[in-house]
């Protein structure tokens, strides 16, 4: 049996040992979704008060860092990220408990990528990018009302990055992954919204089931971009309609499924952007985006009310089936 003394003797001198068990692939990944979920349940995702300095928002994330940079920008931006957490005031909403833990996940993430970091040398232009990035965030929400919503919302966006950096090929990982977080996001809106079937029967568009037919004929590649495209419309509608708090939805679980959107968007971006799409299924695309609008026109009309979003979440669920049928066939296409 190993006694007291050996424990602390292995916690003294032998700290490595610990570092690197919670510094695995695995465990950083894990810690990464960790995280990404504390941030979602401080507080409102974003709050309606919000959305006016949301959409003057300058400051704009760099471009993906070649893969020796990445320990660098990540040493770099969780150490900011944990420096910028503990600035300002903390919104009224938000649990002490869950930021003081928070905070020390990001110290913990910061630990591991400092240690892969400094085997590394110099990182040049694309670090003192990021590096620039941090700092002009900080100077930008500095006087800003909702200072540690939006940079909640910032932190988000690069941490699903982030997780993606890692992560396999966007084509590999449609075939390996996309089902599973479909599925994730199919559950997240049904939970969210109780009851919520395929209700849209007040709704005059149909859906575009002649679309999906047509794109079901086409190779693995368009289904892709088809699937990016239409997941990008589904953003949009939340995004730009900006009222959904007003749906008769657990806002929590409603948060969670826009995230799962926006995470499978970002898996798949690295693929589309190698796929030329032809000038017929560019036509698809467009069809689709009108098909979309006509849903925000929808929620217009209905100001934005509980029965308009309920049918509009309605019709986003139907898609969401679809797509998951899609991409079942894509991933068995050979020309993948």
């Amino acid at each position: 049996m190993v006694s007291v003394r050996c424990l602390l003797g292995l916690l003294i001198f032998c700290p490595p040992l610990l570092a690197s068990a919670r510094c695995t692939d695995d465990r950083k990944q894990k810690r990464m979704s960790e995280i990404i979920q504390k941030l979602c349940v401080l507080g409102e995702l974003r709050p309606r008060s919000c959305m006016k300095e949301a959409e003057n928002m300058t400051v704009v994330r760099p471009k993906i860092p070649n893969k020796k940079n990445r320990p660098l920008v990540m040493d770099w931006s969780f150490w900011f990220a944990s420096e910028l957490f503990q600035k300002g005031s903390t919104p009224t909403n938000w649990k002490a408990q869950e930021l003081h833990y928070l905070r020390d996940l990001l110290w913990q993430q910061r630990q591991c990528f400092n240690s892969a970091s400094s085997a590394a040398a110099g990182g040049g232009e694309e670090v003192e990018t990021w590096r620039a990035f941090w700092t002009r965030l900080d100077q930008y929400l500095a006087e800003k009302c909702c200072r540690m919503a939006e940079l909640k919302m910032c932190l988000i966006a690069v941490l699903v990055a982030f997780s993606c950096w890692s992560s396999v090929n966007g084509c590999t990982w449609m075939k390996s992954n996309f089902h599973i977080l479909s599925n994730s996001s199919i559950s997240h809106l049904q939970q969210a919204c109780k009851d919520v079937g395929h209700h849209h029967g007040n709704l005059s568009l149909e859906f575009p089931s002649r679309l999906y037919s047509h794109v079901t004929q086409l190779q693995a590649k368009a289904h892709i971009v088809f699937i990016l495209r239409t997941l990008k419309n589904v953003m949009r509608l939340y995004e730009k309609s900006g009222s959904y708090e007003k749906a008769d939805c657990d806002q929590q679980k409603l948060q969670t499924f826009i995230l799962d959107i926006h995470r499978q968007i970002t898996e798949l971006e690295p693929c589309a952007t190698k796929i030329v799409t032809t000038d017929a299924n560019k036509m698809v695309m467009k069809k689709m985006e009108l098909h979309f609008k006509g849903l925000i026109s929808h929620l217009k009309d209905t100001d934005y009310s509980a029965s308009g979003w309920k049918d509009v979440a309605g019709m986003v669920l139907q898609h969401l089936h679809r797509l998951d049928l899609l991409a079942i066939k894509t991933k068995l296409d050979p020309s993948l």
